[in-house]
């Protein structure tokens, strides 16, 4: 007796031995995807160190309120329009100044201002979520070790780019256990981060690393 519930599958005769199968293999399907995103989860989990954007709204609720006056002189700067005009012919744009000289913020600046053209998510301001241009960044943490080194720059640019394209986890499934002990290899994580920079998916990647010393 046929359950009402049951989900038949059946099958019939075709020409030479093969079979056609009839039926509905949802709940097979279903099972393959809600493993597939499990291990997306737990891969994203072990890669997410620290989530760059809690940490630079940390920072700049810390270093007091960010004012505009602070960072826009360096929007009309002609040297900053330069490199977001021809960014391919000029990848680079560096900022460099004394320790305490306010380079944190004024990058915590730069980067409001650029991310609503992007797709990069934040809960604060308006992107778009259907823009070419992905932005990732990281600010290394000098009173916090286990965020102030090569390993974790990489870990936090490639957090956010996959939070922007998960697709981009293809690059990372096989390449390191899901045990988080296991990614603080830096030569796997580099290759991870190169491999991942060269998927058609990026059109247009902006990188920002705060904080380096």
């Amino acid at each position: 007796m046929e359950h009402s519930n049951s989900n038949p599958v059946g099958s019939m005769a075709a020409a030479g031995s093969a079979r056609i199968q009839i039926g509905n293999n949802s709940t097979i399907n279903n099972t393959i995807n809600n493993y597939s995103q499990d291990d997306d989860q737990k891969h994203l989990a072990a890669l997410s160190l620290t989530d760059p954007r809690k940490d630079k709204s940390r920072m700049e609720q810390t270093k007091s309120d960010l004012l505009k006056e602070a960072y826009l002189w360096v929007l009309q700067n002609s040297e900053f329009r330069r490199w977001r005009e021809t960014s391919e012919n000029q990848p680079l744009f560096w900022i460099r100044g004394d320790f305490g000289k306010g380079k944190t913020m004024l990058l915590s600046g730069i980067i409001n201002e650029l991310q609503p053209s992007t797709r990069l998510k934040d809960p604060t301001r308006h992107t778009n979520p259907t823009s070419h241009t992905s932005l990732s960044y990281f600010f290394c943490q000098a009173t916090n070790p286990g965020l102030n080194n090569a390993t974790a720059v990489l870990r936090g640019l490639v957090y956010l780019l996959v939070d922007q394209h998960p697709n981009l986890l293809s690059h990372v499934r096989g390449k390191l256990p899901l045990d988080p002990g296991h990614w603080n290899s830096g030569v796997a994580i580099r290759a991870i981060f190169l491999e991942m920079l060269q998927d058609q998916s990026l059109q247009n990647v902006i990188l920002i690393v705060g904080a380096l010393y």
